[in-house]
């Protein structure tokens, strides 16, 4: 029986900083802006991760998070 991935990416809207939670191993991340460009990519190897979001301009953007078990994607908006 597989447990399902639970994830929290706060704050939403962000500025400076996103956190990633989960569950699971967290693999890589991976940040897309509106014309689906990837942005940002890390490996993490953890189950926390603090994003530093300072350099991205205002707007919608995708992450992309990828554990062992599973692929997440979620939309944020960073003022």
């Amino acid at each position: 029986e597989n447990e399902e991935t639970e994830l929290l990416i706060y704050p939403n809207p962000a500025t400076d900083r996103v956190n990633i939670k989960t569950n699971e191993l967290i693999r890589s991340v991976e940040v897309y802006n509106q014309f689906g460009q990837i942005v940002m990519e890390y490996t993490v190897g953890a189950n926390i991760l603090n994003l530093n979001t300072a350099s991205l301009k205002s707007g919608f953007y995708q992450f992309r998070i990828i554990t062992k078990e599973s692929t997440i994607v979620r939309s944020l908006v960073i003022k």
